[in-house]
């Protein structure tokens, strides 16, 4: 699958769109095939590291 994710903080430069494994559903899990996403406040905040949270590798656009 193709996706933008980033794999350290600090610069929205470290954003890349690149081929990604697709990921496989745990038990109790299903696997949604995604046509758009959008981009939240939250998501630069995340690849600038404003977010202590935030764990990499990151794939951003949780709104979908």
């Amino acid at each position: 699958m193709r996706g933008l994710f980033f794999c350290k903080t600090g610069s929205l430069d470290n954003l890349k769109v690149e081929e990604l494994p697709m990921p496989v559903p745990k038990v109790g899990e299903v696997l949604v095939k995604v046509f758009a996403a959008a981009i939240n406040p939250s998501d630069p905040k995340n690849v600038l590291g404003k977010m202590s949270e935030t764990g990499t590798p990151r794939v951003p656009g949780r709104d979908f």
